[in-house]
C-alpha cells in the first residue's frame, strides 16, 4: 500500500530518531530501536515485550536480525490498515508464507502459544471442522477464509472453558471460575482494579453463580472496546463527525438533555467544601436527568413505535395504507404524542437513578478516578457499559408496560387503560415473566449505546469545559504533535496485536519447542 507524502515523511522522521544502528553503509534499526519507535513509553506491564517483538518479525522481512527504512515503512502501511489485527494474526499463522494456512499450521501455531495451565483447545470440536474440515484432510484457508475463522475462535474457546469449569452442566459456574475465563481472553484490557472487582461485577443482577448468558455479555463489552476506541480515535483526530445528521436529530437532544441535567443536579448537591455528595443526592441528579428527557423522547418513541407496527402489518396486509411520520404527529396531536408519558416517566426516571450513581461509583471505586489519575477511554468505555447492565434489566417491566401503552390497538388485542390496568392485565394474561420480555435485549442494546454516549460525553467535556471548570491544560503546538504520534503509533502497534492477545492474553511471552 503506497503511503501519502506526508505520511511518508512523518515515517522516515520516527525512523531516523530511532534508528542507531548500521549496516552495509545504511543505517536500520535493531530490535530495541524498533521497539522504542512502534511501543514508546509504553512499560510492558500488561502487553509484554515478548508480546510486542511479534511485530518486529513481521518488520524484520529478510529475517536479518535489523529492519531497513523500507521495511519500516511497509510495517507502518500494514499497521495503518483497518484490517491490520487480521493481517497480522493471518502472517503469523501462515508460518510458510504461501498466502494460505492449513489445518496443521493453525493447530501448531496456536498450541505452541498456549500456556501449560490454559484450558487446552478441542482442535477436533465441530465448529473447527466447519471452516478448515478434518484433521486428516488437507483444506488450505485463504485469506478472507481465516479471517472469518479467527473472528469466532475467540467466542469457541469461551464457549470450551465454560464447559470446562461447568462439569456438572448446570449452565452456571463460579464467579472465580468466570474471572479465570475473562482474564484469559481479555487481561491485557483490564486495569488491575477491575480484575481485583471481576467477581463482582459479574453479579451485578445475577445470583451467586453465573450464567453462559452472562459471560457471553460481559465479554461482548470488552471484546467490542478496541473497536470503539478505535473508532472514537479516529473521530476526535479528524475533528469530523460527517453523517451523523439523523443520529444527532434523534439521539443528541435527548442525550444533551439528559447529562446536562445529571450534572446540574449533582452540581447543586455537591458540597463546595470536600467535592462529596450524598448517594440518596445522587439518585434524585439520576432521576431528575431521566424525567427531563422524556419530554423529547416520549413523542419519538411513539411515532417510532407506530412505524414499527405499520411496518410489520406491511408483511401481512400489503394493501394497508402506509402512514408518514408527519401524519402520525399531526394525527395524534400534542396530547397523542405524549400518551404513555407516565409509564415512560416510570422507566426513564428509575433507569437514571441507578445508571448515573452506578456509572460514577464504578469510576471512582473501581477504576479509581482521582486527581492523579485520569481514566482512559477503555476505562470510561467499561463504566459506562457495566452500569448500563442492570440499569437496563431492572427497567425492563416499565419499558414492557410502557410499549403496550403507547402500541395502537388492533382488532381483538387487549387495551389498556393506564399503567395500574396494563400491569394486572399483562400480568393475568401472560404471568410475571412477560414483565421481563426483552430484557436481555435491552442490556444488549443499552450498555454498549450509554458506554459509547458517555465516553464521548467525557472527552468533550475535557476539550469544552463548561463554565466554571477551568481551561485545559495546554503545551505548545509541537508538543501535543509529537505526543499525538507518540500515541497514535503505540495504539496502532497494540490494535495489530489485537486478534493475538485475544486467542490468550500470554500469547507470545513463550513459545513451546515439541508443540
Amino acid at each position: 500500500m503506497a503511503s501519502e507524502p506526508g505520511r511518508l515523511e512523518q515515517y522516515r522522521r520516527v525512523f531516523q530518531k530511532y534508528a542507531s544502528a548500521e549496516k552495509d553503509g545504511e543505517r536500520v534499526m535493531s530490535r530495541d530501536d524498533f521497539l522504542a519507535a512502534v511501543a514508546p513509553g509504553e512499560d510492558f506491564k500488561k502487553i509484554k515485550r515478548e508480546q510486542y517483538e511479534l511485530l518486529y518479525r513481521l518488520a524484520d522481512r529478510k529475517g536479518q536480525g535489523v529492519v531497513t527504512l523500507d521495511d519500516f515503512v511497509l510495517f507502518q502501511d500494514l499497521i495503518a490498515k483497518p484490517d491490520a489485527e487480521y493481517e497480522v494474526a493471518f502472517r503469523f499463522f501462515d508460518v510458510k508464507g504461501t498466502g494460505r494456512v492449513t489445518f496443521d499450521q493453525f493447530k501448531q501455531v496456536l498450541s505452541s502459544h498456549m500456556p501449560e495451565e490454559a484450558v487446552p483447545f478441542d482442535f477436533d470440536c465441530d465448529w473447527l471442522k466447519l471452516y478448515i474440515g478434518s484433521k486428516e484432510g488437507h483444506q488450505e484457508l485463504s485469506y478472507h477464509e481465516f479471517t472469518q475463522l479467527i473472528k469466532g475462535l475467540q467466542g469457541e474457546r469461551l464457549r470450551q472453558e465454560f464447559k470446562h469449569y461447568d462439569k456438572d452442566q448446570t449452565g452456571f459456574i463460579l464467579p472465580e471460575d468466570f474471572k479465570k475465563i475473562i482474564l484469559d481472553v481479555a487481561k491485557h484490557k483490564l486495569s488491575d482494579d477491575v480484575i481485583d472487582h471481576l467477581p463482582t461485577l459479574c453479579n451485578l443482577y445475577t445470583g451467586n453463580k453465573v450464567s453462559f448468558a452472562t459471560v457471553v455479555a460481559f465479554h461482548n463489552v470488552i471484546r467490542n472496546i478496541d473497536m470503539v476506541e478505535s473508532v472514537i480515535r479516529k473521530a476526535i483526530d479528524a475533528r469530523l463527525y460527517r453523517g451523523l445528521g439523523p443520529q444527532l436529530v434523534g439521539v443528541a437532544p435527548e442525550k444533551a438533555i439528559k447529562l446536562t441535567m445529571n450534572d446540574l443536579v449533582r452540581g447543586l448537591f455537591t458540597s463546595r467544601q470536600n467535592g462529596e455528595i450524598k448517594f440518596w443526592q445522587e439518585m434524585v441528579g439520576g432521576g431528575a436527568a431521566g424525567a427531563s428527557q422524556v419530554v423529547f423522547t416520549n413523542p419519538l418513541e411513539i411515532v417510532k413505535i407506530r412505524l414499527q407496527i405499520q411496518g410489520e402489518q406491511a408483511k401481512h396486509m400489503p394493501d394497508a395504507p402506509r402512514r408518514s411520520a408527519l401524519w402520525i404527529v399531526k394525527h395524534l396531536g400534542i396530547v397523542g404524542l405524549y400518551k404513555g408519558v407516565a409509564a415512560c416517566l416510570l422507566r426513564d426516571v428509575p433507569f437514571s437513578a441507578i445508571y448515573f450513581p452506578a456509572y460514577a461509583h464504578l469510576k471512582k471505586d473501581i477504576f479509581r478516578e482521582g486527581p492523579n489519575h485520569k481514566l482512559n477511554i477503555s476505562e470510561l468505555l467499561m463504566a459506562g457499559a457495566i452500569a448500563g447492565m442492570p440499569a437496563a434489566y431492572f427497567t425492563t417491566p416499565a419499558d414492557v408496560i410502557k410499549t403496550r401503552l403507547q402500541v395502537e390497538a388492533r382488532k381483538g388485542q387487549t387495551t389498556y387503560s393506564g399503567i395500574a390496568d396494563a400491569a394486572k392485565k399483562i400480568y393475568a394474561e401472560e404471568g410475571f415473566k412477560a414483565f421481563f420480555k426483552g430484557g436481555p435485549a435491552r442490556i444488549f442494546r443499552s450498555s454498549p449505546q450509554f458506554g459509547v454516549t458517555l465516553t464521548v460525553y467525557e472527552i468533550l467535556h475535557q476539550w469544552l469545559p463548561l463554565p466554571g471548570h477551568g481551561p485545559p491544560s495546554g503545551s505548545p503546538q509541537a508538543v501535543q504533535q509529537t505526543e499525538a504520534v507518540a500515541q497514535r503509533q503505540l495504539f496502532q502497534s497494540t490494535n495489530a496485536l489485537k486478534m493475538l492477545l485475544d486467542l490468550d492474553y500470554r500469547f507470545g511471552v513463550y513459545q513451546k519447542k515439541d508443540a
